[in-house]
């Protein structure tokens, strides 16, 4: 198959200039808990701060970027969080003090709002009804993929240690390596063209409709639920495995890898199961699927069994992220996609950037079981929320 004729140029173009950027992402989500709590000797709360940190940015600037994104253009968005996003990591790596490392946190933030307003919502302007599936289907399997990548170059301390670096020397090498590979990216995006949006429905840009907002708030409301739940352990599991099992992140982050690029793969089919089960049916079914997983994940007494449950519940729950962003973007109008997208990244961010902090303190106190039962009570109620408000939008796509 042709991806390039399927999805577009421009589409694949926007794919691939955002890989590397989310190779750097992929390893400081993987690893910053491990980083900074082992290697710097920060805190064990201090990675769970930085994390609410750029949640908080994320949130505060959503919106506005949202509004300028559907007002101007989403290309410029998306070269300032990729340019933002190479800048911070480099940062990260040589900082050392904690002020400025929150304002580096604060700028991750800034870059996830400017993408976040910008990225779906382009690819959704360079989509139509035949491809859109597919196009989210193959950029969640990009982005998900170049996540895992971020964790398996961990691996790469190994013989960089041997030839002589120090365990954070080896760390910083590869930090710096990510931003200069995220910087040299936007070769690639400035050759993007842009796409006028053309109004034709009488909405005042930076707004959005009464339907619109209905769906919104029902969509939102529903992934609220999955959003704090994931906040509880998502970012933090270098750390988990480190306390519940005693492994390292040379070990952990490349297993936080393999369960990137085995959602990755995952994404691939979620076009099939969309076609077979439709759009509803299918998210329905993975994130329930996944729960179960989530709940097996702390039980085992060997680091490897834990490792497996949790690709499972990865590997379900995050099928569904294609399925459900092409579901959104289908449904409301071209000219409110950036702010759509900005609303929704705010429902996610806000209750996932409080529960980060909650989840590391947890950890801290020892009560290492407690977030993985919490986040699947929230599951369940989202997953039955999101069944009652859109199934009847369950159609096979």
């Amino acid at each position: 198959m042709n991806i390039s004729k399927k999805i577009g140029s421009q589409a694949l173009m926007i794919i691939l200039g955002t890989f590397i950027p989310s190779v750097a992402i992929g390893m400081v989500n993987t690893d910053i808990a491990y980083y900074f709590t082992t290697l710097r000797g920060f805190p064990t709360t201090f990675s769970g701060l930085l994390f609410t940190l750029e949640g908080l940015s994320a949130i505060l600037l959503s919106i506005p970027f949202g509004i300028f994104s559907d007002r101007y253009g989403r290309k410029r968005f998306i070269l300032l969080g990729s340019g933002l996003i190479g800048t911070s990591i480099a940062l990260i790596a040589l900082a050392e003090n904690e002020i400025l490392l929150y304002f580096i946190a604060i700028f991750l933030g800034l870059a996830d709002a400017s993408l976040t307003a910008s990225l779906g919502a382009m690819l959704a302007d360079y989509s139509n009804e035949n491809n859109r599936t597919l196009i989210f289907s193959i950029s969640s399997f990009a982005n998900t993929a170049a996540f895992g990548l971020g964790g398996l170059l961990l691996l790469l301390n190994i013989p960089l240690v041997s030839v002589g670096f120090s365990d954070l020397d080896a760390h910083i090498l590869l930090y710096i390596s990510l931003s200069l590979g995220s910087l040299a990216s936007l070769v690639i995006l400035f050759r993007i063209p842009e796409k006028r949006i053309s109004l034709n429905s009488g909405i005042k840009l930076g707004f959005v409709s009464k339907p619109t907002l209905n769906l919104l708030i029902k969509y939102s409301t529903a992934n609220l639920f999955i959003a704090f739940g994931a906040g509880l352990f998502v970012p933090l599991m270098s750390q988990w495995f480190k306390f519940k099992y005693n492994v390292s992140d040379v070990l952990s982050g490349p297993i936080l890898g393999i369960s990137s690029i085995l959602v990755a793969a995952s994404q691939l089919v979620a076009p099939i199961f969309a076609r077979r089960l439709g759009l509803v049916k299918a998210i329905v079914v993975t994130q329930a699927l996944s729960t179960v997983f989530l709940v097996a994940t702390p039980i085992p007494t060997y680091f490897f069994l834990s490792a497996i449950f949790y690709i499972i519940r990865s590997f379900m729950m995050n099928a569904a992220n294609p399925l459900s962003n092409s579901l959104i973007m289908g449904i409301v109008k071209e000219e409110e996609r950036g702010i759509t997208s900005s609303i929704t990244a705010i429902f996610w961010r806000i209750p996932n950037a409080i529960s980060t902090y909650i989840g590391s303190f947890l950890l801290e106190i020892g009560l290492l079981d407690l977030p993985f039962y919490f986040a699947a009570i929230l599951y369940l109620i989202s997953i039955y929320m999101f069944w009652l408000w859109f199934r009847s939008f369950n159609e096979k796509r």
